[in-house]
């Protein structure tokens, strides 16, 4: 397989095994690598940012976790988790899985509905 290099502007030349020297492949191979690494760190930056848009779901488990009478360490050891992911989700500062989600609801007696609500605002559309 022949590897085609612009020669001179405009003009594309086949490199062939015997064309290709050390200094070039590792010229090609180091270019490649860079453009690879500002693509992915691209990437992560996009991620990053989209991350820190405010969720659209909205919950009042804090309002039915009050009404149980109980805190966020007891109601995330009922729940399997740590008193930090109750908390996190109280703020809006996290999603539960559909799983937790279910369980949260069964605990506090309603549906899943009564705690959580999707909005969607213009920026999510």
């Amino acid at each position: 397989m022949a590897v085609i290099l612009p020669a001179r502007k405009g003009e594309n030349q086949p490199l062939t095994k015997e064309k290709i020297s050390l200094p070039l492949l590792t010229t090609i191979l180091v270019s490649a690598i860079l453009k690879l690494t500002r693509k992915i760190v691209n990437l992560t930056i996009y991620l990053v940012k989209r991350k820190e848009a405010p969720m659209p779901l909205y919950n009042r488990l804090k309002e039915h976790r009050a009404r149980l009478g109980v805190n966020q360490q007891e109601l995330g050891r009922l729940a399997g988790v740590s008193r930090q992911t109750i908390s996190q989700i109280e703020r809006g500062d996290y999603s539960p899985s559909v799983t937790l989600a279910l369980k949260l609801a069964k605990l506090c007696g309603v549906q899943v509905e009564d705690i959580f609500t999707y909005q969607e605002d213009e920026h999510h559309e």
